[in-house]
């Protein structure tokens, strides 16, 4: 049967007269007389030759050449094209939807089924038999998901019930393909780009895959590197030097769905068939995170469905075990040195007509490990848009960073501090003061210092440490704050109870994630209580002891390969491990506010918008009441509630009230 021929209906026509003809079909004469389609109605449809050309869609000679396609593209058998055709008819000619239903019977019976096929092509018991092994759950047609057989009804047997093309199979066959909406959560596909943005280097490594293709040799390519989004690219332009597009699937919502992973990946594979793309896994060991089953699945699948996977990883990935026939090669992606990065930012914001773009080229450079295509791509979103505001301010462009990054998987185990605070709203010393800007001072100049003046060889980890010591309430997550509104960073407070776990290898785990999703992305971390985690290691004495040193190094090394700034918040110095006081590059101690900083505190502590009443006696409040920068927090907000219920200004009874309160809350006793 030639399906590029438009006569492969008429062949299907001939079929249905040559069934009807040999008593194929029997029908109860009652049930014909409600129906709407009569014998003679059907012998016209079959034998009138112009009614097949008039009535045959404009997709017909596409969809006709769509099933020799599909025929090649996953090796069926004649008789397999035979039944996608009979099966594939409604969805191109409304006619064999009646067609179908006066042959079955039932008016609502309007799509093929196996027993209708069965009558159509079989001429004995033997032809019959090989009909039914083609609907077996390992026969193409089921395993590689191009049909389904739709359940109607509970008490009907399984070769009478309706079959339908899959949506994408029949979009392909209409020459009009899209991907199966069942896995576009998780899915997406990347058409070929032009050979001239394609590197020689990259052009010789396809040549290498060609050769390896032709010894008759599957391939798994492993691309590694840090940025997923580079993986992505440089999977992209070696698939297109072959000539084919990409089909990225993404292992982390893959790995979170509930659909069986075998159906899913058939589905993926057939898909990557039908558009003419390879598969890529990004980030595939979080896909190996459910077990080895999955991976054989995946080889078992790209043994009969492809001739090539690519896999993406930070590191280099090693399967269990490797097919014979499959060549398992690696390649690394190259990144950008801080150099190319910065000419990268400087260019582009120069573009944009940012003012300072020198400057702050070197500290988006330094803030943010985003690759030559992010930071294409955020200056893209940005001159888009000036449409709607012309003027682009700095924290506009780090806000467009932080929307490249993936700081919102650190919400399960930190807690963002939203707080804006500035200079003028902290009592503290000058000293302290000044040495608070000095952090940020080091870290707007990072960049100039290590890069521009030679520093990265004599101190490869630029990251910062910083200790804040001092009581609770006395201003360590308002410094925290300031110094990551000054620096346009956002400011994670570590959740240690989410953290610390008694399971052997957990907290290291749960490090691990924190560490690694905040790198690059723009954010300051701050571990409060920091003792408990970061306390002095102790005398192994038991196992508990050795695993929980072990927390303790790990720790030690996360900090200093970490490139951003981590503060640490403890009550008393003396808690901290002295492995880590070593390493720390700046220690303030935030002391118990003194007569003379309460009264500074009290004075500031109310809103501009506050009204209050004039005869308030901060001095007699700061002498008589020693509260930390906390506490009188906490009064000064209950005070306004009193005030705001009489529908008065705040006064001394309201802050006195609030005053009882907060020291009857703290175990002590009040006295005026």
């Amino acid at each position: 049967m030639d399906l590029k021929s438009e006569e492969a209906l008429a062949y299907l026509d001939a079929l249905i007269s040559n069934a009807l003809g040999k008593g194929a079909f029997s029908f109860k004469e009652k049930d014909l007389r409600s129906f709407c389609v009569t014998p003679e109605e059907i012998e016209n449809y079959i034998n009138d030759s112009s009614s097949l050309r008039s009535n045959t869609s404009f997709a017909s000679p596409v969809f006709l050449t769509g099933l020799e396609l599909l025929g090649q593209i996953f090796g069926l058998t004649e008789l397999e094209q035979q039944i996608l055709l009979i099966i594939s008819a409604p969805e191109i000619e409304a006619k064999y939807e009646r067609i179908y239903a006066y042959l079955q019977d039932d008016l609502n019976r309007k799509y093929a089924s196996i027993a209708l096929i069965c009558n159509l092509l079989a001429n004995n018991s033997k032809q019959k038999l090989r009909i039914l092994s083609c609907f077996l759950n390992n026969a193409p047609l089921l395993e590689f998901k191009l049909i389904k057989i739709e359940k109607t009804d509970a008490e009907r047997s399984w070769i009478s019930e309706p079959l339908r093309l899959e949506p994408s199979v029949r979009n392909f066959l209409l020459g009009q393909y899209f991907i199966e909406e069942e896995i576009s959560r998780f899915c997406q596909i990347f058409s070929p780009i032009a050979n001239k943005e394609i590197s020689n280097d990259i052009k010789d490594i396809a040549e290498n895959l060609i050769r390896e293709i032709n010894k008759d040799r599957k391939i798994v390519l492993n691309v590694i590197g840090k940025s997923e989004d580079e993986n992505n690219k440089y999977a992209q332009k070696i698939t297109s030097c072959l000539g084919y597009g990409l089909l990225k699937v993404d292992s982390a919502l893959l790995s979170k769905t509930d659909i069986p992973k075998n159906e899913t990946l058939k589905i993926v594979f057939r898909e990557a068939l039908l558009s003419g793309s390879v598969v890529y896994f990004s980030r595939l060991d979080l896909l190996y995170e459910e077990g080895e089953s999955t991976a054989k699945l995946l080889f078992d699948l790209a043994e009969r469905l492809s001739w090539m996977i690519i896999i993406s990883s930070e590191d280099s990935y090693i399967p269990d075990k490797i097919p014979e026939n499959f060549s398992f090669l690696r390649v690394r992606t190259k990144e950008l040195s801080p150099k190319d990065k910065l000419i990268l930012w400087h260019k582009n914001l120069n573009k944009l007509g940012i003012a300072e773009a020198e400057n702050l080229s070197k500290r988006l450079t330094h803030i943010f490990n985003l690759s030559s295509s992010e930071i294409e791509k955020v200056c893209h979103l940005m001159n888009n848009n000036k449409i709607l505001e012309p003027t682009i301010t700095e924290n506009a462009i780090y806000d467009f960073c932080r929307r490249r990054t993936i700081i919102k998987q650190l919400d399960r185990l930190a807690k963002k501090v939203d707080f804006s605070f500035e200079w003028e709203d902290i009592v503290l010393s000058e000293d302290n003061i000044e040495h608070l800007k000095e952090i940020v001072t080091c870290l707007n100049y990072q960049y100039h210092v290590f890069e521009d003046w030679g520093f990265k060889k004599l101190i490869p980890k630029q990251g910062m440490v910083a200790l804040f010591m001092g009581p609770s309430g006395t201003g360590k997550t308002m410094a925290a704050s300031i110094i990551a509104h000054e620096l346009n960073l956002e400011l994670y407070r570590i959740d240690l109870s989410q953290v610390v776990s008694k399971y052997v290898g957990e907290t290291e785990k749960n490090l691990a994630k924190i560490f690694n999703v905040a790198e690059g992305a723009g954010v300051i971390l701050f571990f409060d209580e920091a003792d408990a985690l970061f306390g002095k290691r102790t005398e192994v004495k038991d196992a508990h002891d050795r695993y929980a040193n072990m927390e303790v190094s790990y720790l030690l090394q996360r900090i200093e390969e970490y490139n951003g700034l981590v503060i640490l918040a403890t009550n008393f110095r003396r808690n901290i491990d002295e492995a880590f006081v070593r390493r720390i590059h700046f220690i303030i101690e935030f002391p118990f506010p003194d007569e003379k900083m309460r009264e500074k505190i009290w004075e500031k502590i109310f809103p501009k918008e506050t009204p209050l009443d004039e005869e308030i006696d901060f001095k007699y409040l700061a002498k008589n009441f020693k509260l930390s920068g906390g506490n009188i927090r906490n009064v000064a907000l209950r005070a306004a509630f009193y005030a705001a219920e009489e529908k008065k200004k705040v006064g001394m009874e309201h802050i006195l009230r609030g005053i009882k309160r907060e020291l009857q809350k703290m175990g002590k006793t009040f006295k005026t």
